[in-house]
């Protein structure tokens, strides 16, 4: 199948045109074309605005227009269309002219078109192709310019710039990248420093035609701003392989080169901070061998640099005990805070040591490593261990001598009791109220005995606990019945304010007893008048307790000292006596224990409340505590 040609021939002479249409079907060429006329150069816009055609043949004289306008006023309908001039005259000038003002070619009319025409067409199609490709290719070429996110210039021999794209043109001020060419560095905004160091290079490039990859340099751009650079430079050749100049691209690296400079600046400072911690830390890969560690950790074992290195970690603890530690489920976890265990040192000595464990992984969750910190609490043990003994030597003490005092004071109570009484003789109005004061102490002091080792039991974990179900407000109600009458002898009024719908609690109901009759009691020596609630609510999984009186009330200043032993209750203006200063530090320890907490709230002059929390479901928190659990 032939190619088909469509050709537009614009010419008002009828012989010229039968004369060219006839030379172009007589193509012996596997070429059709087909060839349509216009008399006019109006009827040639109107053919050229409503078809496509392939090629005009022009003649400059027409009706209508007259010279090299006639190419110009065609080229503005399609200036895409390659355009042959046909001109009656053989005149260069005028042939040349019509190719600068747009044409392909011009033929002189006559005999000469039976051995030119078809090859002119043919030859002035196939230039407009090749033009086009270029131009596709040129815009495809300045496409790729615009898009590349560095900046992108290139310099002749002399150091002048020849182009670049619209990044480059930003960074140096000019308004489009036609705006460069002609320019050196000179002209730009970059300090004197820079320029040199900028031609410097170039000239290298050109010299020994060798490029420079990855030149970190500082850059002053138009806008005031100093940045950094990182720049790649290479040579231009021409066709015969001659430098002829050079090509050069660059990135702003200024944020990341401050980030870069923030990470060397916080590597600095982990560094420093590793290297003098006053603790051991060590790193180790995933096979469990010692790949980092601080001078701490040399000095902890007594090991250098040798020792340590590739050292398996396991080595570094008794036997077994590594094993023992990887049984807490670090992996897993990734973390394990505080884990008490002992270390061997490179004589042989074994340490008490705190290790904390973290896991390291990459970011596809395999595992990479691990970082230990390690503290040496051999001290704090071996002191731990004096404390220990020297508590247990007190509880000892105070248990012994409470006991040996309990004998001769129940022997003076009953003496005194029988003289009071008159079984060993009447006793006159001088001597009863001494004798009165003395019984008074007596059972002062004997209260104080039962404190103190009530208060020794509850903190060697001694006391016995007898955990079962219990109703709080019956505890509250059995407290009422018992003290009710001693408060209103005191001129007060004790109240009940219950929750009717609370659950059952795990409690030991005489313990709990002991704390309520505690707290009223303390409220019954600062209230003089008014009155003295026992309140209970749930609140979520717990029941609140509150003791309330409208007494003097207690400064806030004393209010954290409440629950130390031995500490009496301080009022606005007076100290109260009688207290052994055990029974809120009692109360602190009975609630403790049953999982719960306590504490009090006091306003001047109107009055204190005492508050405690027992978990409905409670069981007793020190392990040590005998507990006899029943349901």
């Amino acid at each position: 199948m032939s190619e088909e040609i469509k050709v537009l021939q614009v010419d008002d002479d009828e012989i010229d045109v039968k004369l060219a249409k006839r030379v172009l079907t007589k193509c012996s060429r596997p070429i059709t074309f087909n060839v349509q006329s216009a008399g006019t150069l109006s009827q040639a816009i109107d053919r050229l605005s409503n078809n496509e055609y392939d090629i005009v043949l022009l003649d400059l004289g027409l009706p209508d227009s007259n010279g090299i306008e006639t190419v110009q006023k065609v080229t503005e309908v399609n200036p895409n269309i390659p355009i042959v001039v046909l001109t009656g005259l053989e005149d260069e000038e005028a042939g040349l002219a019509a190719i600068k003002s747009g044409a392909a070619d011009y033929l002189v009319k006559g005999l000469s078109l039976e051995n030119s025409l078809v090859r002119t067409v043919l030859y002035a199609i196939e230039r407009k192709k090749v033009a086009e490709k270029l131009r596709e290719s040129q815009q495809m070429l300045q496409l790729v310019m615009n898009s590349i996110p560095q900046a992108v210039f290139w310099k002749d021999r002399n150091f002048v710039y020849l182009g670049c794209n619209p990044n480059f043109a930003r960074d140096a001020g000019v308004d489009t990248p036609e705006d460069i060419i002609g320019k050196t560095d000179y002209d730009l905004p970059w300090r004197q420093e820079e320029m040199e160091s900028f031609r410097k290079i170039d000239h290298h490039v050109m010299e020994t035609d060798t490029p420079e990859y990855h030149i970190i340099e500082p850059q002053l751009q138009a806008d005031g701003k100093q940045a950094w650079v990182e720049t790649n430079k290479v040579p231009l050749h021409d066709s015969k392989g001659n430098v002829v100049g050079i090509l050069g691209t660059y990135e702003d690296i200024t944020e990341r080169r401050k980030a870069e400079r923030d990470l060397e600046i916080a590597e600095e400072r982990y560094r420093t901070i590793f290297e003098n911690s006053a603790v051991a830390i060590t790193m180790a890969d995933e096979q469990e061998r010692l790949i980092s560690w601080n001078k701490f950790t040399e000095d902890l074992l007594g090991m250098d640099k040798e020792d340590l290195y590739l050292k398996q970690v396991s080595s570094l603890y008794p036997e077994g005990e590594w094993e023992r530690i990887r049984t807490h489920d670090v992996r897993q976890k990734g973390m394990q805070h505080h884990l008490e265990t002992k270390m061997v040192k490179s004589d042989g000595e074994v340490i008490d040591v705190d290790v904390s464990l973290s896991i390291l992984k990459d970011s596809d969750g395999r595992i990479t490593g691990s970082i230990g910190v390690v503290r040496d609490i051999t001290d704090r043990k071996e002191a731990d261990r004096k404390i220990k003994e020297a508590m247990e030597l007190k509880s000892q003490f105070i248990s012994t001598v409470s006991h040996e005092l309990r004998t001769p004071l129940t022997i003076i109570k009953e003496d005194i009791a029988i003289i009071l009484d008159g079984a060993a003789g009447k006793v006159n109005k001088k001597q009863k109220p001494i004798l009165d004061i003395a019984q008074r102490n007596i059972d002062r002091l004997a209260r104080l005995i039962n404190d103190v080792l009530d208060f020794q039991k509850l903190e060697s974990g001694k006391a016995k606990f007898n955990i079962r179900d219990n109703n709080i407000n019956e505890i509250a109600e059995s407290i009422y019945k018992t003290m009710a009458p001693s408060v209103k002898i005191k001129g007060a009024e004790l109240r009940l304010e219950l929750d009717n719908n609370l659950p059952n609690i795990r409690c030991d109901s005489d313990k709990i007893v002991q704390v309520l009759t505690n707290l009223v009691s303390n409220a019954m020596k600062f209230t003089e008048r008014g009155s003295i609630t026992i309140s209970t609510r749930k609140i979520e999984n717990a029941v609140k307790v509150s003791v309330s009186d409208t007494g003097c009330g207690i400064k806030q200043e004393n209010l954290s000292r409440l629950f130390h032993e031995f500490e009496q209750l301080v009022t606005g203006g007076s100290r109260k006596t009688g207290g052994t200063g055990l029974g809120l530090a009692i109360s602190k320890e009975i609630v403790e224990k049953h999982g719960g907490r306590i504490w009090g709230e006091s306003e001047l002059g109107k009055g204190t409340t005492f508050h405690f929390l027992l978990p409905i479901t409670s069981d007793v928190r020190d392990r040590n505590v005998p507990v006899n659990l029943s349901s």
